[in-house]
């Protein structure tokens, strides 16, 4: 196996690719690609212009023709064509590419780095693992919900909203003075890829809708602090690299007294949109940090309209919100359990699977939390006295705050909602989930900073 560096012009576009069957000459393979590819085509081309590279070198071999692509057709032909628009088969499609290469901000790659194997059995395997499915562990894996959901939380790529750009639309309505091209788009993403993150923010992301959930002016004096600190390359993206990172310099913000606290919080979250339409104007006063002593006006005061009925929820855990549980070995099986409450097992089909798991999931995740905070005289204490235990230590520490006192209040008289001899008698029967709370004792590596 070598890579090596090869003009584009030298790379010649595989007129027998397996995606089309055989074709009489480069050209034609072209224009298949367009004809049955147009929306991809239109994508990768801009995706290249706007990356300025292709992540994947092609797999080439060198033969009469030249050095053909055996592995990277779509990412070659478009580049060939950005280069050299006249390529395209008709004059739509050279329009098509004449505009994206003249409005690109860096220069279309002219070569390309290219892994080059003159073995031919050695390449029909390379494309056999790649194309043919998973074949039975084979292959390459697709991955299924809950790998997609683990990488959008941790990197903040390919989820359905560009987060860091609709912020950044907030910011120039006040006036930022950055311009868009100064901000790491990407680091500003995977800073706020998971609802946990945004939250500490003033933000929150429900069904592709971002809303403040705390009084603009305080959420945008954090963010256009960290959009600063991004610009500046005060924060790179080791410092957002993973949870723990994310979790440390947002801790700095808020031991800065930067981060929206409770007293910011609204009763009904603004969608980002309604604030910049203008419906967002009532809290414009607000933009100026209160001090302790203000008081909510009569307006502010008066009960909001009824909120719409929720959606059917599908899983006891709701699946379109990101927790950013830790990732560690501990967390191993808890992380399992969780992944089946939240993508795999139904409420409409799995209900006593679904209560008998969400039992076992509070205990190992109270005991997680327990052996975290150095909690150790309670390990062979029932799992009732072990929440207790727990609960107590949030309270102590401020992890809870005054909403979910009424939840230790229930757990503590042996009520339902929180109980654990109600939980013990009716593992069978549908159990309301309190998930911020559960998530708070499972997440302790971040409750206990």
């Amino acid at each position: 196996m070598t890579y090596a560096i090869r003009a584009v012009d030298d790379l010649v576009v595989n007129r027998d690719n397996d995606r089309h069957g055989p074709m009489e000459s480069e050209a034609a393979a072209f224009a298949w690609l367009l004809a049955k590819k147009a929306d991809h085509m239109k994508r990768l081309a801009a995706d290249i212009v706007a990356a300025g590279k292709v992540y994947e070198p092609p797999l080439i071999r060198q033969e009469e023709e030249g050095w053909i692509v055996y592995d990277g057709n779509r990412r070659v032909a478009s580049l060939k064509l950005l280069l050299r628009p006249g390529l395209a088969p008709t004059s739509e499609w050279t329009r098509f590419y004449q505009q994206l290469a003249d409005g690109a901000a860096q220069p279309i790659p002219s070569e390309l780095e290219c892994r080059i194997e003159q073995d031919g059995e050695l390449i029909d395997e390379i494309l056999y693992r790649r194309h043919t499915g998973s074949q039975n562990g084979v292959g390459q894996s697709q991955w299924d919900a809950t790998a997609k959901h683990n990488f959008v939380e941790r990197t903040g790529k390919g989820g359905a909203v560009n987060i860091a750009r609709e912020i950044f639309s907030t910011l120039k309505r006040d006036g930022y003075p950055r311009p868009l091209h100064q901000i790491p788009i990407s680091n500003a993403n995977r800073l706020l890829s998971a609802e946990s993150q945004r939250n500490r923010v003033g933000l929150s992301l429900r069904k592709n809708t971002l809303s403040f959930t705390h009084e603009p002016g305080a959420a945008m004096r954090a963010i256009s602090r960290i959009f600063d600190d991004l610009s500046s390359g005060h924060i790179v993206l080791a410092d957002v690299w993973d949870a723990e990172s994310k979790t440390k310099y947002l801790n700095k913000l808020d031991a800065e007294g930067l981060l929206p606290n409770v007293k910011f919080a609204l009763k009904t979250p603004i969608t980002i949109e309604d604030w910049l339409l203008g419906s967002g104007e009532a809290d414009e006063d607000d933009q100026e940090i209160r001090d302790e002593s203000d008081t909510p006006s009569q307006d502010e005061s008066e009960s909001a309209e009824d909120p719409p009925e929720p959606q059917k929820r599908l899983n006891l855990i709701p699946s379109d919100v990101h927790f950013n549980l830790p990732k560690t070995p501990e967390m191993t099986r808890i992380r399992a359990i969780w992944d089946d409450l939240q993508f795999n097992l139904r409420l409409s089909k799995h209900i006593n699977a679904i209560s008998v798991l969400h039992r076992v999931l509070i205990e190992l995740s109270v005991t997680h939390y327990l052996n975290k905070v150095g909690e150790t005289t309670y390990s062979n204490a029932s799992w009732s006295e072990k929440m207790k235990a727990a609960l107590n230590h949030q309270m102590s520490t401020g992890a809870i705050d005054s909403e979910y006192e009424k939840i230790v209040r229930r757990f503590q008289r042996s009520e339902e909602v929180l109980s654990s001899s109600s939980m013990i008698r009716s593992q069978c029967r549908p159990l309301t989930i309190w998930t911020t709370p559960l998530q708070r004792v499972g997440h302790a590596a971040e409750v206990h900073h």
